[in-house]
C-alpha cells in the first residue's frame, strides 16, 4: 500500500503562485504559524482534520479539512488577503471547496484574521471536490 501524498505542498505552491496573493501579502505563507519578526500580512495554512478512506484494496482517498487563516493589521487588508485566498485555490489544480469562514481579533496583538475551512478529497497528492 503506497502512502497518501499531503497537499499542503501543493496549496502553498498555489498560494504563492497566485498574484493576487502575492500582492496582498507579498508571498509570506507559512505553515502552522507565522515565524516571529515576520513583517504582516500573511497565511497560515494547517490540516485540521482528514480521513482515510480504504476499500478492500487498499487505501483509496482520504477526506481532509484545510485551515488557512489570512492575517493582517487592518480588517480590510485582512478581507482583502481572504479573498485572494479563495480566488487562488479556485484557479489551482487542487480543488478545496470553501467550507465556512470567519472573521476574527486578537486584542492582545492587534491583529485582525480570517480563518476559512476547505474541505476537499485528497488523492494521489491532489485534493479533488
Amino acid at each position: 500500500m503506497a502512502a497518501p501524498l499531503y497537499i499542503e505542498k501543493e496549496i502553498a505552491a498555489a498560494l504563492k503562485a497566485s498574484p493576487e496573493v502575492t500582492a496582498a501579502c507579498a508571498g509570506r505563507v507559512y505553515p502552522l504559524k507565522i515565524p516571529q519578526g515576520t513583517l504582516l500580512p500573511a497565511v497560515v495554512y494547517q490540516r485540521t482534520y482528514s480521513s482515510p478512506d480504504y476499500t478492500l484494496q487498499g487505501y483509496s482517498s482520504e477526506g481532509v479539512v484545510l485551515m488557512l487563516n489570512s492575517f493582517a493589521l487592518t480588517y480590510g487588508a485582512a478581507k482583502e488577503l481572504a479573498l485572494a485566498v479563495r480566488s487562488a485555490l479556485a484557479a489551482a489544480p487542487v480543488n478545496a471547496i470553501l467550507r465556512n469562514e470567519t472573521d476574527l481579533y486578537e486584542e492582545n496583538a492587534d491583529v485582525f484574521c480570517i480563518s476559512a475551512e476547505y474541505l476537499c478529497q485528497q488523492t494521489g497528492g491532489y485534493c479533488h471536490g
